[in-house]
């Protein structure tokens, strides 16, 4: 039998109506869904984040007046984790890092770390590509500077997040500069991760400053740590 034009285009404008509702519908979860995610939504501002630190941290008082937070995926669940730094002095400051749960946001790691407005940010760029071990666990850097008169000590501290808890992996110096009775003394690193193993290699020297004749005294160093599936292990000594 065969049908009239007149029912074919209205079969064909019902179709097409049908899905264009559903393509709505889809959409507007699709950004219900992105929206819950995103930092936008959740509405947390200064005063609040230094009020939890107050309420969960450690220390009776607090320096708060340079505090930075930002909201960051550390873990494999929906929910945005909320890291915060504070910076006192040149080498004084305190890194944070709440885990929302059921009771709201919990602070599950203080550390008295002096982060950089550098480092933090890259801590919380999207851009961070974190490595990842056989078992899934994200590890994350953060460098923290320290010292004291005529030190300058840079510290990488790697970790993760494992069920809402702070697990530190391995921590290092990066960098120490020294300026002591006229002897300039300087210690550079860095590392590499592949297969779960970590390369630590190491540059010291050191030399008179206001001699430049004398040939520095160098000596390098090589480390290899092993995951054991919670943190790195020395493999050598």
């Amino acid at each position: 039998m065969l049908l009239s034009k007149k029912l074919i285009s209205g079969l064909v404008i019902g179709i097409v109506s049908v899905i264009s509702i559903y393509s709505i519908m889809y959409s507007s979860n699709e950004q219900v869904i992105a929206q819950e995610n995103s930092p936008a939504s959740i509405h947390i501002d200064k005063a609040q984040v230094a009020q939890w630190i107050k309420q969960q941290g450690k220390e009776k008082e607090y320096f708060l007046d340079k505090l930075t937070y930002k909201f960051v995926d550390l873990d494999e669940d929906n929910d945005l984790e909320l890291v915060a730094s504070a910076t006192g002095g040149t080498h004084l400051g305190s890194f944070f890092i709440f885990d929302k749960q059921k009771e709201g946001f919990k602070l599950i790691a203080e550390k008295y770390w002096h982060v950089s407005d550098e480092n933090f940010n890259k801590l919380a760029s999207n851009e961070l590509i974190p490595y990842e071990t056989k078992n899934n666990k994200r590890l994350f850097e953060t460098i923290e500077d320290t010292g004291g008169s005529g030190v300058h000590v840079e510290n990488i501290h790697l970790w993760y997040l494992d069920n809402g808890k702070f697990v530190e992996a391995w921590e290092a110096n990066l960098k120490t500069l020294t300026s002591f009775e006229n002897i300039y003394s300087a210690t550079i690193a860095t590392y590499h991760l592949n297969d779960d193993r970590l390369f630590y290699f190491s540059n010291s020297y050191t030399h008179p400053e206001e001699d430049t004749k004398t040939t520095p005294q160098f000596t390098q160093k090589t480390s290899i740590f092993r995951f054991d599936g919670i943190k790195f292990i020395a493999e050598t000594p």
